[in-house]
């Protein structure tokens, strides 16, 4: 009998994995390393998320983030993990669909923004649709609605002590104001007003930083609902918490809808205490100096290329514990991805100062090739199978190898291998989606070949702490059948098993007629089909039976999946 059976190898697998003891080069100090912590998309971060679609602002500690997509409030860990911990936002009162939030913020006064009298009110929400919420057990509650004035509230931004939220209204372009009992507060003409912003651009967005009120200005379309992308689209002013303008920081420049914003920590590498800016419409942040508002540049990966998330939002600096590294920048953005535009996915995650990082990671020519035999050539591998990538520096440094260390699976439905290991991703012909990662060192990787992959050829990158490697091709087949052996060279006996689950070996070995395991990888397309990384529901089978000798003899296959 051929059973392919990932989970049951680990313990065999030990002995195919080379030990070598290569330490990847120590290199430079520049550049920033993203991690996914969450996504509606499986695979793409630590750990799926359905509700995380579009995701907006984020409120702390701990993560509260609100997401345009599903019309949903909800908490999750700071590793990004969703809890059960999941409320609805409305939509305005009259109309049809769910709430499309924006802004969020904590209230940590319980005298003000109560739910009711006597009720208090932490986690606050504004919303397209003009309305500002809070949240009460699974609802958020309207507290106040200028949606039939037709206000487009994009962002949120709270004082306490003495207490008011700023919600920036997109279509009037103005900045209104509400105290601790839900009540308008009247303005001057002046108030938060910035003569250098040209009309035809609106507050796009405020935020309570350090006791100052940073506006990020973006251009508004012809119907002062949504913005107008382009380079050099974007204004930051600063007011103190009146309304009066202490500094029109930033003009045009990178600024390309921006709305995150953000100071960046002490120790954040080449922007430590720099005005953090992220653009929605190119997904860049660049940095600014705080104090002269002075562009330092755009914020890139150790091997200098921008990083980039489209539809990118919230910038929040970790406020420690449950509230996020302190050393790190957390963020949400609607992504494009699976088929759909800007906006049609979320994604959630950090940024941090990559430090003093490697020399980044190689891949051997001809590196690629079948976990079992490392057997290279026409057929190295199938899609579904595993395969071994040989370099080095093909992690930070760390290893993952059984049986100590094991590969973990993520939380979605179904559940599919992770595919971040020892700082490690790998992708194939530049996939949104990284493949799943079994086992990790500095000179070898063990994937899986995606299940769906078509074509003859494929190609193969791994990224270390943001560095790329040079992509390498594997060829690709249908069929390229591999048996796992006990030993570090793919050639020592063969990973077999008797109905007991021992392993057949010279002292105890198969007997005439006796049905044993082989474990192989490599034998083609199952059905029903797998999703890359899943745990099949059930019994899965080849669809095409293989044949196997035994010393130039036919044996029955009884059963191959």
């Amino acid at each position: 009998m051929i059973r392919e059976n990932s989970l049951r190898l680990w313990a065999l697998l030990a002995g195919t994995i080379l030990f070598m003891a290569l330490m990847p080069q120590r290199g430079h100090a520049a550049g920033f390393v993203q991690r996914n912590l969450a996504s509606d998309i499986p695979g793409l971060a630590d750990f799926t998320d359905p509700n995380l679609v579009n995701p907006w602002g984020i409120a702390v500690s701990p993560f509260w983030l609100c997401n345009y997509g599903t019309a949903t409030y909800n908490v999750n860990t700071l590793d990004g993990a969703p809890t059960a911990v999941v409320t609805t936002v409305p939509p305005a009162p009259g109309r049809t669909g769910t709430g499309r939030c924006t802004g969020a913020v904590r209230n940590s006064n319980n005298a003000a923004f109560q739910v009711s009298p006597g009720v208090n009110g932490t986690w606050l929400l504004s919303t397209e649709d003009g309305l500002i919420t809070i949240r009460q057990g699974a609802n958020n509650i309207i507290k106040v609605d200028n949606s039939a004035a037709g206000a487009v509230y994009k962002g949120l931004a709270l004082r306490n002590s003495p207490d008011f939220i700023y919600a920036p209204n997109f279509n009037s372009g103005a900045i209104e104001v509400y105290d601790g009992n839900w009540t308008r507060v009247s303005l001057s003409s002046s108030t938060f007003t910035d003569p250098a912003v040209p009309a035809g651009f609106a507050p796009f967005n405020i935020q309570n930083i350090g006791g100052k009120l940073y506006v990020a200005y973006a251009k508004q379309d012809d119907a002062k609902r949504d913005d107008v992308g382009g380079v050099g689209n974007g204004y930051v002013a600063v007011f103190d918490t009146e309304g009066n303008l202490l500094q029109h920081l930033i003009s045009n420049g990178p600024l390309n809808s921006p709305w995150g914003l953000a100071i960046a920590p002490a120790d954040f590498g080449e922007f430590s205490n720099a005005l953090l800016v992220g653009n929605f419409r190119d997904g860049r942040i660049n940095a600014f100096n705080a104090s002269t508002g002075q562009f330092l540049g755009t914020m890139n990966d150790p091997s200098g290329r921008p990083i980039v998330n489209i539809g990118l939002w919230a910038l929040q600096i970790g406020l420690g514990g449950n509230g996020g590294d302190p050393t790190k920048i957390y963020f949400t953005a609607g992504i494009p991805g699976l088929g759909g535009g800007v906006q049609s996915h979320g994604l959630f995650g950090h940024l941090s100062a990559a430090g003093t990082v490697g020399a980044p990671p190689a891949v051997n020519v001809s590196g690629i090739v079948n976990n079992a035999n490392y057997a290279a050539g026409t057929n190295a591998v199938a899609p579904g199978s595993i395969a071994a990538i040989f370099g080095t520096n093909l992690t930070e440094g760390s290893s993952c190898l059984p049986p100590s260390c094991n590969p973990t699976f993520d939380n979605g439905t179904p559940r599919r291998l992770r595919a971040f290991m020892s700082g490690a991703q790998v992708t194939i012909n530049n996939a949104l989606v990284p493949v799943p990662i079994f086992y990790a060192s500095t000179t070898q990787l063990g994937i899986q070949i995606p299940t769906d992959l078509i074509g003859t050829a494929a190609t193969v990158q791994v990224t270390v702490a943001g560095q790329p490697s040079t992509s390498r091709t594997v060829n690709i087949d249908a069929f390229a059948p591999g048996i796992f052996t006990l030993s570090s060279d793919g050639r020592g006996p063969g990973a077999i098993t008797h109905p007991d689950g021992t392993l057949v070996s010279a002292t105890s070995p198969a007997q005439q007629g006796e049905v044993v395991s082989i474990y192989a990888t490599g034998l083609g397309q199952v059905t029903p089909a797998v999703l890359t990384g899943a745990l099949p529901s059930g019994t899965v089978t080849t669809v095409t039976r293989p044949t196997v000798t035994i010393d130039g003899l036919p044996a029955e296959v009884q059963f191959s999946g």
